[in-house]
This record gives structure tokens, C-alpha cells and sequence, in this order.
């Protein structure tokens, strides 16, 4: 369902360990078999000013694919490639005050109940006013369930196959963001 979310104002239980912040199901962005992106993705990367985001998905089915992203920047454009995923999936993230990023999950092929995430990547403003590709320190390739990911407050997070962890994504200052295993 694209750009609805749901929520949840309780707290719950899962694998023993309890939440009790409310949880968010942010809009999945896919990339179509032709590389559309899937509803078509706009972020404002500084506040007041929406951007539309291009793709380019290339590869064999099966494969790992090279996704391409693009925008405008003045009069030329900005990219980004990315290449270490057989299926990707992009998020906006409004974690830093006055700027959006789109978060890009890099995931594997699909298991029974898990899939491997390959890579974590988030495109921003960094503090010069230049849109690229943030650090994300912190991360390590990981089996995930195959769960949609879940914003709780200012963390973005996916549970991991090792329950009761989770993968934890947070803004780490101006120019960059944190994962850790919780």
C-alpha cells in the first residue's frame, strides 16, 4: 500500500523481548522489471525543495543487479550506483531536521523465511550541500527476516534472523549514519 502507514500506539512482544515505542511501516519503494521505481519516489534532500528520483536496474534475473540512481542538480545531474543486490528496496528517512535521505537495502537472494542483506546505503545532503552517497558505519552483511522494515521514533530497523537482535539505523550527525545489533 504506497504511502500509507500503519501503526501501531502499543507495545508488543517479539521473541521475549518487548517494545513498547510506537512502530511505523514506512512506504516501500520497488524497482518495476524495467527499473521503474514503484510508486514514483520524490525526496526533498533540503527542506522546501522535492527532488524526483530516477533509476536504471540492470542485469540478469537472478543475478546481482547495478541500480542506478539519479537527479537533478542545477543544470547537470547527481548519481549514484549501486551494485551489490539481487533486489532492492528505498525508503525515505526524515531522521535529520530539515533534510530527507533515501535509505537502499541491498538484499540477496531470497531464503524460507530470511533473506541476506548485502548492504545498507543512504543518499543525503551532507553538510557542505552536496548530495551523495552517506557513510553508514557500522554495518555488516546479515540474514534478515523477511519482515517489512519498521520505523520507531528516530531508528529505523529490521529484524535480524538471530532473534530476538534486531539491525538498528539511526542518523550519526550531519554526515552520516550508525547501524548496530540490538
Amino acid at each position: 500500500m504506497p504511502g500509507r502507514s500503519l501503526f501501531w500506539p502499543y507495545s508488543w512482544e517479539w521473541a521475549g523481548r518487548q517494545w513498547k515505542q510506537p512502530s511505523i511501516l514506512p512506504p516501500r519503494y520497488s524497482l518495476s522489471a524495467n527499473g521503474q521505481l514503484q510508486p514514483p519516489l520524490t525526496v526533498e534532500f533540503r527542506k522546501g525543495m522535492p527532488q524526483k528520483i530516477s533509476a536504471s536496474l540492470t542485469g540478469a534475473a537472478g543475478s546481482e543487479k547495478v541500480l542506478v540512481l539519479g537527479w537533478q542538480v542545477g543544470d547537470g545531474v547527481g548519481l549514484c550506483t549501486l551494485q551489490k543486490g539481487v533486489e532492492y528496496a528505498l525508503y525515505r528517512l526524515d531522521f535529520r531536521p530539515g533534510k530527507q535521505d533515501i535509505l537502499i537495502l541491498s538484499y540477496g537472494h531470497r531464503g524460507t523465511g530470511k533473506t541476506h542483506l548485502n548492504e545498507v546505503s543512504v543518499i543525503g545532503e551532507d553538510s557542505l550541500g552536496v548530495i551523495r552517497q552517506l557513510p553508514v558505519v557500522g554495518f555488516s552483511p546479515v540474514d534478515v527476516f523477511n519482515s517489512p522494515l519498521q520505523i520507531r521514533q528516530q531508528e529505523a530497523v529490521l529484524f535480524l534472523e538471530q532473534a530476538p537482535h534486531v539491525l538498528v539505523l539511526q542518523a550519526d550527525g550531519e554526515n552520516g549514519y550508525a547501524a548496530s545489533v540490538q
